[in-house]
């Protein structure tokens, strides 16, 4: 299978990228971004790509707490630019948005001799357009949900879940849309540049 290890290479593709990793495993603050992720080898690479295309002050840092890192990006003007693509981004991603929403809330597993991909998160609606746009590309999904108990909180909360499990499908969005994080390309067998 001919999988792709795609980056974004250009500023505003860049910029998509980080919206879609942001509204899965970050958090805007007034002058900081903060992506949490296991892997510090993917947020070395996010870092290097958002330090070379958007010239941006970025740090690495070792969460003391829990077994996990987390990347933080400074600038107020950066940071109101970035809050300013959300709306537009979460109605309508690009590629570039997809690509970073999965790598911060994306799973992808072997169910017998298939390979299928899934997108889980709390936010219906961006599920709903993710699959519209995915379905524009070809890529064809369903989208299932879960209610389950948060015993910390003592609430029901509903999960949504995009899947992709048709053979083309799955190969489209595996050439099309790519692979960058290390625990997509261990699945497949696979080693990141």
């Amino acid at each position: 299978m001919d999988v792709k290890i795609i980056w974004p290479r250009t500023r505003k593709h860049v910029k998509e990228y980080l919206v879609g990793l942001i509204i899965g495993d970050g958090q805007i603050e007034q002058k900081r971004i903060t992506i949490t992720d296991s892997s510090d080898e993917f947020l070395k690479n996010v870092a290097k790509i958002v330090r070379k295309y958007l010239g941006v002050n970025v740090t690495l840092h070792k969460r003391g707490d829990v077994n996990a890192y987390y990347m933080r990006i400074y600038g107020k003007d950066f940071v109101e630019n970035m809050k300013r693509l959300i709306p537009a981004l979460k109605g309508r991603p690009t590629i570039n948005f997809i690509r970073g929403f999965f790598d911060a809330e994306g799973t992808i597993y072997r169910e017998g001799k298939y390979i299928v991909i899934e997108i889980n998160q709390h936010d219906g609606p961006i599920i709903a357009n993710l699959s519209i746009a995915l379905r524009d590309r070809c890529i064809y999904s369903y989208i299932r949900y879960q209610e389950y108990l948060d015993k910390r909180r003592g609430k029901i909360y509903t999960r949504y879940i995009l899947r992709i499990k048709r053979k083309t499908s799955a190969y489209r969005f595996l050439t099309k849309v790519g692979l960058r994080h290390p625990k997509h390309l261990k699945v497949l067998g696979l080693h990141p540049l």
